[in-house]
């Protein structure tokens, strides 16, 4: 029964490791082919958080994944990722939607910082808004682009691989000396 547990625990943990994997694989393969400033996949942006300008409610090194969203539904308090000066991607809170000769912009703010952003966030600079966020897992990611990281991939993928063949190789023999018996 525990053999069983511990089975099933490690299949699970594979699976996770392996779509973690491929994932960070697709959006690193899609950024570099396409060359986009900010990689996205079905509308969904992973983001690593580099700054403590929203502690407490998303530190640095949490990984935050925005989505794309019709900008007219932006409300007060919500979290918007944008295009800040100098093409420095920006996450903040919207603290006051502005609407002046009918555009769309917004007063946002960390909520670490004392004082509002200096300029207004248009419409147009809005990458999009928070769905949800991972906790630490930007330190994760940081490991798995090292070479280090990349090889330690590697390593696991090799070990999954050949742990599976080696558990099965006795039982293969068995069948065949069973055959061969026949």
């Amino acid at each position: 029964m525990i053999k069983r547990l511990f089975k099933w625990i490690k299949n699970i943990i594979t699976a996770v490791l392996i779509v973690i994997i491929a994932l960070v694989l697709i959006f690193s393969l899609k950024s570099s082919l396409t060359k986009e400033e900010i990689p996205e996949l079905f509308g969904y942006s992973p983001m690593t958080v580099l700054t403590g300008s929203m502690s407490p409610a998303i530190k640095p090194g949490d990984v935050i994944v925005v989505n794309e969203r019709d900008k007219s539904t932006i409300k007060k308090g919500d979290i918007i990722t944008f295009k800040g000066n100098g093409s420095m991607i920006v996450t903040h809170r919207v603290i006051e939607v502005v609407k002046e000769n009918g555009k769309l912009s917004f007063k946002t703010q960390g909520d670490a910082n004392n004082t509002p952003d200096s300029e207004l966030v248009t419409s147009e600079d809005v990458v999009g808004s928070l769905a949800f966020r991972l906790p630490g897992f930007g330190y994760v990611l940081g490991f798995l682009r090292t070479p280090v990281g990349i090889a330690v991939c590697a390593a696991f993928f090799i070990i999954v691989i050949f742990s599976d063949e080696v558990k099965n190789q006795p039982a293969k023999k068995e069948n065949t000396e069973a055959a061969d018996k026949r």
